[in-house]
């Protein structure tokens, strides 16, 4: 799709278009456009009614060939993401999945202090946010240690050291949790979190206590 950078360049701070910078836009992408065909555009891109459009919105219709005719076809331009982070918590969801629309799901939902998006079920991207956030506390390890209501669950690392552990238990099979990114990433913790979430469901399935299991997961990692 058209480059990011090329959209922020005529975009304003909050990187939407106003109608007069989609038309230069336009240009520049080798398509002069009557202004009220712009206007046009401007209007049915608008898909939240925000009175600007997005990154999402324009490619909508850049996939469309720019075309004037497509904007009037009933359903013939929708945004190609979701225009609430709730809707892109599984990136595969996304009929459209491209690294500008990846990193610009990702950045928006860290934005909105959701730093955690499933990939499938059995992969979470993860995003270092370097503050310290209150979505690990024993409440979250008691509600996602629910096996049958992880999938109606934000997604989060708890959940899939849950469905981890509640397949070791019914396959009766070893299970690993893969955890990779560069350095400052996150990973350390990641690894805590997890096993603390697994130290957590063996105490409440009869193994040792969460306070010891913890503590001995703790000095495994370091």
């Amino acid at each position: 799709p058209v480059s990011r950078l090329v959209f922020d360049k005529h975009s304003s701070g909050g990187r939407v278009l106003s109608a007069e910078n989609l038309g230069a836009l336009c240009r520049e992408m080798g398509l002069e456009l009557a202004p009220i065909d712009v206007k046009k555009a401007h209007i049915v891109l608008d898909a939240n009614g925000d009175g600007s459009l997005t990154y999402d919105e324009f490619v909508a219709w850049w996939e469309h060939g720019l075309s004037i005719e497509a904007l009037s076809e009933p359903g013939g331009v929708s945004p190609a993401a979701p225009a609430t982070t709730a809707d892109a918590a599984d990136l595969s969801s996304l009929p459209v999945l491209d690294g500008e629309r990846l990193l610009h799901t990702l950045e928006r939902r860290c934005h909105a202090r959701c730093v955690y998006t499933s990939n499938g079920p059995a992969m979470l991207v993860a995003v270092n946010p370097y503050e310290q956030l209150p979505i690990y506390g024993d409440d979250a390890v008691e509600r996602y240690s629910d096996a049958a209501r992880l999938r109606s669950l934000p997604p989060h690392i708890y959940g899939l050291a849950s469905a981890a552990f509640t397949e070791l238990q019914l396959e009766w099979r070893s299970q690993m949790v893969l955890i990779s990114g560069e350095s400052g990433a996150g990973k350390t913790e990641t690894a805590k979190a997890v096993l603390r979430m697994v130290s957590a469901l063996s105490a409440m399935a009869g193994g040792a206590g969460e306070g010891e299991a913890g503590r001995r997961s703790g000095e495994t990692i370091e």
